[in-house]
């Protein structure tokens, strides 16, 4: 394919692929998509002018411009290289804006590697547990104070979460916490209170028919923290209550 040199005007066989084209007489580069086409097909006869005059409409000077020699496959190296740097701009730029990559000179820390979960902050109980471990020791009795009133109002956080779960026994160890921190009176100790008696009475009726140490021990757990009286109701004379 002849196309036109968009600088100086001078003929340029390009091949169909090239993306680039660099001219010979001028010297300068110019996309392929840009030029005027002058023939669909070069001519097998055809080869190109060892000089070329500009013509006057391209503000160029008026004197003769030998033709240079180019190393072969020019073009293809220029459109190989501009399709390769529009990859890399089209992957990278959006690693860097999501922080994944940073500039090598920047001072932002080194990115961490990508694990989905692993690196994610703890939750809920196991948030309270990590928090508990490094809380300074109280000083004062007010800090006591508080510091108790945290820790209990975690355990009925943690006595919540398992019960959900289904961990009647991790339930009763958070009541037992939580009513020794803020004692048996109030009211979310109350609430959680209520609900292991009726959770336990469920398990010790379950537990009474084929699993009587189960159900006595369980029993036991209930009695310690105040939630055995629906429990106690649940045994029969083949499993009495301990």
């Amino acid at each position: 394919m002849l196309v036109e040199c968009k600088k100086c005007g001078a003929p340029l066989d390009v091949k169909e692929n090239d993306w680039i084209v660099r001219c010979g007489y001028c010297g300068s580069t110019t996309r392929v998509a840009r030029t005027r086409t002058l023939a669909a097909v070069t001519p097998e006869d055809w080869s190109p002018p060892k000089s070329w005059k500009p013509p006057a409409q391209t503000g160029l000077p008026t004197q003769a411009l030998k033709k240079r020699t180019l190393r072969a496959g020019a073009g293809a190296f220029f459109g190989t290289f501009f399709t390769l740097a529009t990859v890399a701009v089209g992957v990278l730029v959006p690693l860097f804006a999501e922080g994944v990559l940073t500039w090598p000179f920047s001072d932002a820390e080194p990115p961490k590697a990508v694990t989905r979960g692993l690196d994610e902050p703890p939750k809920g109980a196991a948030l309270a547990e990590l928090e508990e471990k490094h809380e300074p020791e109280p000083a004062t009795p007010m800090q006591r104070e508080t510091r108790a009133h945290r820790a209990g109002t975690r355990a009925l956080a943690r006595g919540s979460a398992a019960l959900s779960a289904g961990d009647l026994d991790a339930a009763i160890e958070a009541l037992d916490e939580a009513q020794r921190a803020l004692g048996r009176r109030e009211q979310g100790v109350h609430r959680l209170r209520a609900q292991v008696a009726s959770r336990g009475a469920r398990e010790v009726g379950l537990k009474v028919v084929n699993r009587c140490a189960d159900a006595q021990a369980l029993y036991r757990s209930l009695r310690r923290v105040g939630a055995e009286r629906a429990a106690g109701e649940q045994f029969v004379d083949g499993c009495p209550r301990p």
